[in-house]
């Protein structure tokens, strides 16, 4: 990134140096509950340290259609899509 905006390598690298791995964790087993079933993937931390919340429930439970989803409101005009494709994405 900074190759390709190098006017922004000071804030760039100020933004990267505060992001934290969620994943880390559970990757490195310091949190395992069995019902992860050896994964560490959100679809199994999540059901699993919250039962009542699952990918099930989501209506854009799939990980590659939600960044899709995601991307095209940039380009969406219509005000009541773009409330229900949000909507979508965060329940």
């Amino acid at each position: 990134m900074n190759r390709d905006f190098p006017q922004y390598e000071s804030q760039i690298e100020e933004i990267n140096s505060k992001i934290v791995d969620l994943m880390i964790p559970f990757k490195n087993k310091y949190y395992y509950k069995p019902e992860m079933k050896g994964s560490y993937s959100t679809k199994a931390v999540l059901p699993a340290c919250i039962p009542e919340m699952s990918y099930d429930q989501l209506k854009i439970a799939e990980g590659s259609q939600a960044s899709r989803e995601f991307e095209n409101l940039y380009f969406e005009k219509d005000s009541l899509k773009i409330k229900q494709t949000r909507n979508s994405l965060l329940i």
